[in-house]
């Protein structure tokens, strides 16, 4: 009789394992037969909208700002009833073929990734009914749903077009990208021959042309309490501690603060961290120091401005000028 129970139960958790599977696959796959185009249309409405906030106080353009090259100039971004987070909010351009999400890199699709800020009680923390709700309310919103996901449209077609919205967020106009074809001033090239030298080796975690390796690394920067462990929080793996994935560089001038904690302030402060050999907890995966002049430090700087995108920038000068 134990026998039967027990099969039946595995039959059971088979079944509901297999429809959890089936359900994140259909999740991740989104719908390949809506018109793209009307569905980024919708998702950059969505974007700039505070009705996906429980109390309408902030939407997802609050945290990932398009004049910062929608990163967030706080340490941490500030949730519904200003609760904070714990991490800094990284861009979001450039995100198509990116493998993981999140600084665990345990979610692996952008439509999973997009679920968890809004649903999170310390962010978004509004449920799918009632979204459907406000949408439905909206008749502009309403109208433009069932013309792009059909008469149906659910919670998932909502996921979808704010994930369409994201992945139409490209940012490959920059300088860096002309002065590899035609080259670039005497600074400029002197900056990148220090990118790319053995010696400072920051071309390894973050290469050409998305300037990201997608892996994670230790810099020697968890600190205070409670401890960030980082990639480790996911594993419990102990040579996972502290380690976190290498952002991408393009726009990094205007993304201040930087690290996985917003604490540095300065891209001038993040070349001297590795100058120094990472953050004050020794041993970590920095395995070189160096030392740069004052002349090498700007020729540097030159070079990572130079990864910022001509829309971004315009972006950034357009609300400098708006006050």
């Amino acid at each position: 009789m134990k026998n039967y129970i027990f099969f039946g139960f595995f039959l059971t958790l088979f079944a509901c394992q297999f429809t959890e599977n089936k359900e994140n696959e259909e999740l991740a796959k989104g719908d390949e037969s809506i018109d793209t185009s009307l569905a980024i249309e919708l998702g950059e409405a969505l974007f700039f909208d505070s009705m996906l906030s429980l109390d309408s106080s902030i939407s997802c353009s609050s945290c990932h700002l398009p004049e910062f090259a929608f990163a967030d100039t706080a340490r941490v971004s500030k949730g519904v009833h200003d609760q904070f987070g714990f991490r800094n909010t990284p861009s979001i351009f450039n995100l198509k073929g990116k493998p993981f999400f999140f600084m665990e890199g345990g979610v692996e699709n952008l439509h999973r990734a997009t679920l968890g800020p809004m649903l999170t009680e310390e962010e978004m923390s509004l449920q799918a009914p009632q979204l459907l709700e406000r949408i439905a309310s909206n008749e502009h919103l309403h109208q433009n749903f069932i013309r792009a996901y059909g008469e149906g449209y659910e919670y998932r077609d909502v996921v979808d077009a704010l994930v369409q919205y994201q992945l139409s967020l490209k940012s490959l106009d920059a300088e860096w990208d002309r002065y590899t074809v035609s080259g670039g001033d005497g600074e400029w090239e002197r900056g990148r021959a220090l990118f790319n030298s053995d010696s400072l080796n920051c071309s390894t975690c973050h290469p050409a042309p998305l300037f990201r390796d997608d892996k994670f690394h230790d810099l020697g920067l968890a600190h205070g309490e409670p401890l960030d462990y980082g990639r480790g929080r996911l594993t419990f793996d102990s040579t996972d501690y502290y380690k976190f994935p290498s952002p991408s560089l393009r726009n990094v001038a205007l993304t201040a603060p930087y690290m996985h904690d917003g604490s540095i302030e300065t891209l001038k402060e993040v070349i001297e961290l590795y100058q120094a050999g990472g953050g004050p907890r020794k041993p970590n995966d920095l395995s070189t120091t160096f030392q740069l002049n004052d002349q090498d430090t700007q020729a540097l700087l030159r070079f990572l401005e130079s990864l910022t995108g001509d829309a971004a920038k315009s972006a950034h000068h357009r609300a400098q000028s708006n006050g």
